[in-house]
């Protein structure tokens, strides 16, 4: 047991310094070869931030351990919204821009309901629930209207738009061409490795302490891998740039089920089990709670909501756990 942790949470610290490593070799090269600050946030930082997810989804697909890979993806937006939102609330209140009550969570709720119908097959057909490839085709034209809005609003001078924009740019450094390659290469492998040693921890874990998969997935495995986001999160709202912070987690979900369960829709066809279709019915719920709190706040999240999200949080994973 101890042996399965171990292992788990070095592939954890493996994967994530991976995708760090990937970011800024990879930005370095660009700077370097004179690609634009903006092209780099919008493609290179932005997809590598959520390297951690896909690589732990696709890797999951090929060791046919589905309900980790998916579960995490899932899970990951769920914590992002709960967890992370709700410890960032604790540390100071958090105020968002009109346009992110307008545009950017809206863009959230219906992608994550687009998920959800497109996981309800039996609904049609006989047979069994899944996201097939044609369904991953479907959410990355989405992705691509997405990137297409937020490109757009990097052409509008300040201060129209919004701060998610600040989310996909990147101050990259540039450093030499053998030391980008070098970081850019170890990035990538210790991502494969960092998502081996996770999934197999996480497999031993779940066997050993008679948890399912899917609840290992849905916690361990997707705050593990939403570290980013909530230091992220936190770090914005300790410099007073609450706009930036809720940003960071409304992009993140958004490339999360867009872009990460679009890519790994087309390597295979993902299998929805009856848990895991309920998991994305509350991710669903997840955002809107999200809109209707900020509603009601008058467009802030403050302790009052920090707290309710820490508890709705915690009362989900005493679900998961108890629920066999």
């Amino acid at each position: 047991m101890l042996e399965a942790f171990i292992l788990f949470v070095l592939g954890l610290v493996i994967l994530l310094v991976g995708a760090e490593g990937l970011v800024r070799g990879a930005s370095s090269i660009a700077t370097r070869s004179n690609i634009s600050p903006l092209v780099i946030g919008l493609t290179i930082v932005a997809f590598g931030t959520s390297m951690p997810e896909l690589v732990i989804a696709i890797t999951a697909i090929f060791s046919e351990s589905t309900d980790i890979g998916i579960g995490n993806i899932i899970g990951s937006n769920i914590a992002n919204v709960f967890f992370a939102l709700g410890i960032a609330a604790l540390v100071g209140t958090l105020t968002v821009s009109r346009s992110t009550i307008k545009k950017e969570i809206p863009f959230l709720i219906v992608a994550s309901g687009i998920l959800l119908i497109m996981s309800l097959d039996t609904l049609l057909v006989p047979g069994v629930n899944s996201i097939g490839r044609l369904d991953g085709v479907g959410l990355l034209i989405l992705f691509t209207l997405f990137m297409w809005y937020v490109y757009t609003l990097s052409r509008k001078p300040p201060p129209i738009g919004t701060k998610l924009l600040q989310l996909l740019r990147f101050n990259a450094k540039s450093y030499p061409y053998a030391i980008s390659l070098t970081m850019s290469v170890a990035g990538l492998t210790g991502l494969a490795v960092g998502a081996m040693l996770t999934i197999d921890g996480a497999e031993i874990l779940a066997r050993a302490a008679g948890i399912p998969e899917l609840a290992i997935g849905l916690t361990v495995v997707a705050v593990g891998t939403s570290l980013p986001e909530l230091a992220t999160t936190v770090v914005a709202v300790y410099r007073r740039k609450s706009d930036l912070a809720i940003g960071n987690i409304v992009g993140s979900n958004i490339f999360n089920i867009l872009w990460v369960i679009g890519v790994a829709s087309l390597v295979s066809p993902l299998a929805i089990s009856d848990p895991l279709l309920l998991n994305i019915g509350i991710a669903v719920i997840a955002s809107i709670v999200l809109f209707v709190v900020l509603i009601i706040g008058k467009m802030r999240l403050n302790r009052g909501a920090g707290v309710l999200f820490l508890g709705l949080y915690a009362l989900y994973v005493f679900y998961l756990m108890t629920s066999g």
